[in-house]
C-alpha cells in the first residue's frame, strides 16, 4: 500500500503509526504524552496528506495538537496542560 501512497493500520498503537508517518510528513509529529502513544488506531493515512490526517485526530481521539518552537506538530492528551 505504501507504494501507492497509503499507509494502512489495523489496531496499531498511535506511536507506531506516527513513527511511519513521520517519514512522509513535512513537519515532524511528536507525541508528548505516553497515553496518547498507546491509543489504538485503525485506518488509512495518505502519504501526501499527513498534516491533514494529524489535524483530524482531535475529532477522533482525546488529543490536542499544537506547534512547538521548532515547528513540530505536538500531540498531547486533551486534559494535559
Amino acid at each position: 500500500a505504501w507504494r501507492e501512497g497509503r499507509l494502512d493500520y489495523l489496531n496499531e498503537p498511535l506511536s507506531s503509526a506516527i513513527a511511519d508517518i513521520n517519514r512522509y510528513s513535512s513537519r515532524q509529529i511528536v507525541i508528548r504524552d505516553e497515553a496518547v502513544g498507546r491509543i489504538r488506531f485503525t485506518g488509512t493515512v495518505l502519504t501526501g496528506a499527513t498534516e491533514e490526517w494529524v489535524q483530524a485526530l482531535p475529532d477522533l481521539f482525546p488529543v490536542r495538537i499544537y506547534t512547538n518552537a521548532s515547528g513540530d506538530l505536538v500531540l498531547a492528551a486533551r486534559d494535559a496542560s
